[in-house]
């Protein structure tokens, strides 16, 4: 399956495929602790000491409790898709365009 992005942390590795399938491997063995399956069309992702994220091409962005991998919120629907986001201070901001 065709990989669209790579992301490490300080304890994990987190890989995003076409198939809008994250898989997630813990650091340093890479022993595969989860899949989550994103929905369709899922671009993106970001990720924090605590938090993931992820966004589809339809505008929703999507927040995961990294501890459990439960979804914990989803940001109201945008018109338009993001195009980036990013965590500070496990505060996230997105961009549309």
């Amino acid at each position: 399956t065709d990989l669209i992005q790579v992301r490490f942390n300080a304890s994990a590795l987190f890989a995003l495929t076409a198939r809008s399938e994250l898989y997630c491997f813990s650091l340093p063995s890479y022993q595969l602790q989860r899949v989550i399956q994103c929905s369709p069309s899922t671009l993106r992702f970001q990720v924090s000491n605590k938090y993931l994220s992820t966004a589809d091409r339809h505008g929703h962005v999507t927040i995961y409790l990294l501890s459990t991998f439960n979804l914990l919120c989803q940001l109201p629907q945008q018109t338009y898709q993001c195009t980036a986001m990013a965590f500070c201070d496990d505060r996230l901001a997105c961009a549309y365009a």
